[in-house]
């Protein structure tokens, strides 16, 4: 469900922003950590074999965005320089790749604690919610091209 609400979401953006979302550059792979960045690898090498390229990647995660750039690396293409490439989870290795990722945060906390309540509250026998949604917060590093104008944080990006 998380990748689904993912995928909404940046349609939603991308539909803010005047955009629209090109079916031909979405592409869909495995989610789980050392699959997602094997699935984001290859499905990379497959897009720049294409004559249509973005100019930026937005991966469901950090594993799939370290994939890409793997790939992009491997094949010539500066990051951010010529494709911007920015994950969602604010992993630890998002700190140190090169180029360090931009990425999204969930407030990882705030989420533990919702869960407690909702817990808590199912075993008091009363209605839990069934969904609850928390703020994310973009963190920009090099990999978008938008940490050089910024500067950094003590976590090595920038919070937007």
């Amino acid at each position: 469900k998380s990748a689904i609400e993912r995928y909404k979401g940046f349609c939603r953006a991308m539909a803010d922003s005047g955009l629209e979302v090109d079916p031909e550059l979405v592409f869909e792979g495995s989610y789980a950590n050392d699959g997602g960045w094997k699935s984001a690898y290859n499905l990379t090498m497959s897009m720049l074999r294409r004559k249509k390229r973005p100019t930026a990647l937005v991966c469901a995660n950090d594993y799939l965005a370290l994939g890409a750039v793997a790939a992009l690396r491997e094949a010539g293409v500066r990051v951010p320089e010529e494709i911007a490439v920015i994950g969602h989870d604010d992993s630890v290795l998002s700190r140190f790749s090169v180029p360090r990722l931009t990425t999204v945060a969930q407030p990882m906390y705030e989420a533990g604690a919702a869960a407690v309540q909702i817990l808590q509250t199912a075993i008091g026998g009363q209605q839990a919610a069934r969904t609850i949604t928390l703020p994310c917060t973009l963190v920009v590093r090099e990999s978008c091209g938008g940490a050089a104008k910024a500067g950094y944080d003590e976590e090595g990006g920038v919070e937007m």
